[in-house]
């Protein structure tokens, strides 16, 4: 049974999975730039920098979305729920610290030179919205409180010595208006179980479509291609583009070691989750790829069928009808 934090391991790699499992990437390099190129740069570079203040100042403007359901001042105040003034005013300053770490001038490089490409940026924050829809509608339809039940005393008899402990009773509870609250723990669990299932499903109806596949390797290959000088650098690699153009992985094998792996997820997902995963069997193309897993497992599966069989011959060994011979035998000794 996987345990919560299994689970939450696995909801994340599903969230990432569009981007993180095609572009896994071993192949990032260095171009050689001439006098002209440089200075190309250099006016991209300016163009950036703007780019990257404009789109600091729209991120600000996020905050004024809290302010629509309710009347503001300078700093948000609830006039109905006085929780929600503290709640609002901590998104407030999350969103602040955020906007105070991006207009750091490293941070506001770094961020625009990872993505070079507009289009890649807008596919990305597409594939995000997409993906993040899907556990929006979860938290919406899972209930993470319900109200307590009245609480009774429990006794029990251990060694001589009663013990006692409070815990819930029996009983119905009210919807709302309830007098303590409590972790809506088997409904959170459902949530979290359906999430996974929509995340899966969804990013694999994805995976499966012709033109969001080209997307991806296209993204991945611009991706790589705007942090090799990061990677060089950091990694002590020195490759030119030329090598990037003549080496880079072909579509057809980044495609199917992606979908080997993810197919090989779901597999494991179904085991706990049901028939609800779309489970789909691995090509004669993708099947290689995962042969490290499949045969570890299979290794296991055999060790355990072996140890089962010795069990078994111990057993006959030892029964009464047998007759040991005790009889030293000497191994590599010579007359």
């Amino acid at each position: 049974m996987v345990n919560k934090s299994q689970k939450i391991k696995i909801t994340l790699i599903i969230l990432v999975v569009v981007l993180c499992s095609i572009s896994s990437i071993s192949y990032i390099f260095k171009s050689s730039d001439s006098t002209e190129k440089k200075e190309d740069e250099v006016a991209v570079k300016k163009e950036d920098e703007v780019v990257v203040k404009s789109a600091v100042e729209d991120l600000e403007s996020i905050k004024d979305r809290i302010k629509k359901t309710e009347k503001y001042r300078e700093y948000y105040r609830s006039e109905t729920n006085n929780g929600i003034t503290v709640v609002g005013t901590l998104m407030e300053q999350m969103i602040d610290v955020m906007i105070a770490v991006l207009k750091q001038p490293l941070v506001k490089e770094v961020v625009s030179k990872h993505i070079t490409e507009k289009q890649d940026a807008i596919e990305i924050a597409e594939y995000i919205e997409m993906l993040g829809k899907e556990v929006v509608k979860e938290v919406e339809q899972t209930p993470i409180l319900r109200c307590g039940r009245p609480m009774v005393e429990k006794t029990i008899e251990q060694e001589g010595e009663l013990r006692s402990w409070m815990e819930e009773g029996d009983g119905d509870v009210p919807v709302n208006n309830c007098d303590y609250y409590v972790d809506n723990k088997i409904e959170i669990e459902k949530g979290m179980n359906r999430a996974m299932v929509n995340l899966y499903n969804k990013t694999l109806s994805l995976l499966e479509k012709s033109e969001e596949k080209d997307k991806i390797y296209r993204i991945s290959k611009n991706l790589a291609k705007a942090n090799r000088k990061q990677y060089m650098l950091s990694s002590g690699i020195k490759l030119d583009d030329q090598y990037m153009n003549d080496y880079f992985p072909e579509q057809n094998y980044m495609e199917n070691v992606a979908m080997a792996h993810y197919k090989y997820l779901g597999k494991e997902l179904s085991t706990t989750l049901g028939e609800s995963i779309n489970v789909r069997e691995l090509t004669e193309d993708e099947a290689p790829f995962i042969r490290y897993r499949t045969t570890q497992q299979n290794l296991i599966e055999t060790e355990l069928s072996q140890d089962t069989q010795s069990t078994r011959s111990l057993n006959v060994v030892s029964s009464d009808d047998m007759t040991v011979d005790d009889t030293v035998i000497e191994v590599g000794v010579s007359d």
